[in-house]
């Protein structure tokens, strides 16, 4: 129930109210008016907690319903004034936020100094909007000079790609527009060049290396492809070199080719004359050893045609394997010689043949006439 003097509320069981003192007069039931009267004052509280949340225009809206109770007038136009210094403060805080806050972009630091600007000669609003506008400045010009330096140091398409957007972000700021527009005519530049480094990385053949190369020399001076050229060439240069290590005619041919291939670079020419150089001489043994060769095979069968003993099978060897080498010195007189003995040597052989085919016609004639005659003779 409520005092009937100050109209606070008191428990039901009261005596005196606990606020005025006055003494408590015991109704068996509520009235009406008294209902309208805690009703009226549980609305105030509310609107008073509102208030204190900052829900000013809620709050209004109940006290206005209470015009003419206790101060809900009074309170109610505070709330206006409230209201508009809520708003101001929590803008005013809003903003001071995103300008303490380093990671702020340009637009929303524009808005803040556009929120300070509303809030007039509030506090230092008039500075902060300054200083805003200051570091908005500030922000376009640190992500210009990144943009700058990434586009500059960019190794790959997708860096320049990256460059670009952030300086097309910046609309006409400086020559942003410009840089964007150069830094997308190269990206196909870089694409190139990393497909060209690709490519020197894959390759595994002298072709595919010097093919590499021309397509860095295409580059001109651009990024680090002359390196990538000495680099190329390198690998070339070591392919070569570790051919020529070989005391073989094929390995030093092909490392001379090789070294030619690139006889700009190093001593690459030198190497190429030393490489040819020594394929002579390894031919020129070669030849040598040839010749020993033909020479020891001469000797081998002038030593059969020497032996007046030699059967003719030994003289048609010594003839065939003299054929092979017909061009070595001597080795036609050795072939005349065969030619005269073969025919001597062949008659001879068919001659010991019908003698020795007669020797034993004679023996088994014998022995058939033994045989034949052997009975009578005994008989006699």
């Amino acid at each position: 129930m409520f005092c009937r003097k100050c109209g606070k509320s008191i428990d039901d069981e009261s005596t005196f109210c606990r606020f005025c003192g006055t003494e408590v007069v015991a109704s068996v039931k509520e009235t009406r008016i008294e209902r309208e009267y805690r009703r009226n004052n549980e609305l105030l509280d509310k609107a008073k907690e509102l208030m204190n949340n900052n829900n000013f225009d809620e709050a209004r809206e109940i006290l206005l319903d209470l015009s003419g109770f206790r101060n809900a007038d009074e309170l109610a136009e505070r709330c206006l004034t409230g209201a508009v210094d809520y708003r101001r403060r929590t803008t005013y805080e809003h903003a001071k936020g995103v300008l303490n806050n380093d990671g702020a972009t340009e637009a929303e630091l524009l808005l803040a100094a556009e929120d300070f600007e509303t809030l007039g000669e509030y506090e230092d609003a008039q500075e902060l909007t300054v200083q805003c506008r200051n570091k908005a400045k500030e922000v376009v010009e640190r992500a210009y000079t990144n943009a700058c330096e990434l586009l500059n140091g960019a190794k790959a398409s997708s860096e320049v790609l990256s460059a670009c957007e952030e300086l097309e972000k910046l609309g006409d700021y400086k020559d942003c527009k410009e840089l964007a527009l150069n830094g997308r005519s190269q990206i196909e530049k870089y694409k190139r060049y990393e497909n060209a480094v690709k490519r020197l990385d894959d390759a595994n053949s002298v072709h595919q290396l010097m093919d590499v190369i021309e397509e860095f020399r295409a580059l001109g001076d651009f990024l680090d492809s002359e390196e990538m050229c000495s680099k190329a060439f390198e690998k070339i240069y070591a392919e070569a070199a570790d051919n020529a290590k070989y005391n073989s005619v094929e390995k030093k041919n092909y490392a001379a080719g090789v070294f030619e291939a690139i006889k700009d670079y190093k001593d690459a020419e030198q190497r190429a004359q030393e490489c040819r150089k020594r394929v002579e001489e390894l031919n020129a043994e070669k030849i040598q050893d040839e010749k020993d060769a033909d020479e020891l095979e001469l000797q081998y069968c002038l030593n059969i045609l020497k032996n007046p003993k030699a059967q003719i099978a030994e003289v048609e060897v010594a003839q065939d394997r003299l054929v092979l080498i017909k061009e070595h010195e001597g080795v036609e007189e050795a072939l005349v010689e065969c030619r005269k003995r073969l025919p001597v040597l062949r008659k001879k052989h068919k001659r010991n043949i019908i003698i020795r085919i007669a020797v034993v016609c004679s023996i088994i004639a014998l022995i058939i006439f033994l045989l034949a005659f052997a009975p009578s003779i005994r008989n006699a």
